[in-house]
């Protein structure tokens, strides 16, 4: 597998720190990028989102830093869940006193599939061929889990999940088949509450967008909106499965 990827992160303009984590791991066998967006006071959210990196960086380089036998996509899948879980133990155990968590945002890359873990509103979107452009991941928010047809305002864009806020993590997972070309964005909200969603869709729809200058632009687009959140993002390509 051949794959073209570029991803920063930013404290922004207005907050102090930087409390959003991304992680970007790719070979000849796949590929795995994650962002991951803390959540919490007294600088514990900074620390949940890179427990949480660590620990995949970890299954990363446990199983991928040399050559070995080929892991099967669906053992792999198996395994990040309940690394999920296990992150989910660790930062409730150490910092759940204090409210702390990450949103997720996971991408593997494998024997022509995609597995997707997300909790949280961080985003992961995809473009395939000229037309085909949609969000993989739903916001975990409460407005999406009213099911009562009554919403109360003050409670709009409010978290329900995250890893590491309650002791059973809420968490969304996914397959979907790869294609030659897939294009993905993983980001935070600190991106898509600032860069208009056609601008996302316009980038990611062009198939030689240039990683870097897509970065430049979208972080350019931040800035001048007042750059008030951390700005994670991850631009995935898939050249040849």
């Amino acid at each position: 597998m051949k794959i073209t990827y570029a991803g920063s992160t930013d404290r922004g303009l207005v907050r102090r720190t930087n409390e959003d984590a991304i992680l970007m791991c790719a070979n000849q066998d796949g590929g795995l990028f994650l962002v991951a967006d803390g959540i919490g006071g007294l600088g514990s959210g900074e620390k949940a989102s890179a427990l949480l990196r660590a620990v995949y960086l970890d299954w990363w380089n446990k199983h991928f830093r040399t050559s070995g036998p080929a892991f099967r996509f669906a053992d792999a899948s198996e395994e990040l869940r309940a690394l999920l879980k296990k992150a989910n133990g660790e930062i409730y155990q150490r910092y759940g006193e204090m409210g702390a968590g990450t949103t997720l945002a996971l991408l593997y890359l494998s024997g022509g599939y995609a597995l997707i873990l997300s909790s949280g509103d961080s985003r992961i979107y995809r473009a395939r061929g000229l037309w085909d452009y949609q969000q993989l991941t739903t916001d975990d928010v409460y407005e999406n889990f009213a099911d009562n047809g009554v919403i109360e305002q003050h409670l709009v864009g409010k978290l329900v999940a995250a890893i590491g806020i309650q002791r059973e993590p809420l968490y969304r997972m996914q397959t979907e088949r790869l294609k030659k070309g897939d294009r993905f964005l993983l980001c935070s909200d600190g991106i898509y509450r600032f860069v208009p969603q056609d601008m996302i869709r316009s980038a990611l729809q062009r198939r030689n967008t240039e990683p870097q200058q897509l970065l430049r632009t979208f972080q350019s687009t931040v800035r001048k909106a007042g750059a008030g959140d951390n700005l994670s993002l991850i631009y995935v390509r898939v050249e040849e499965l």
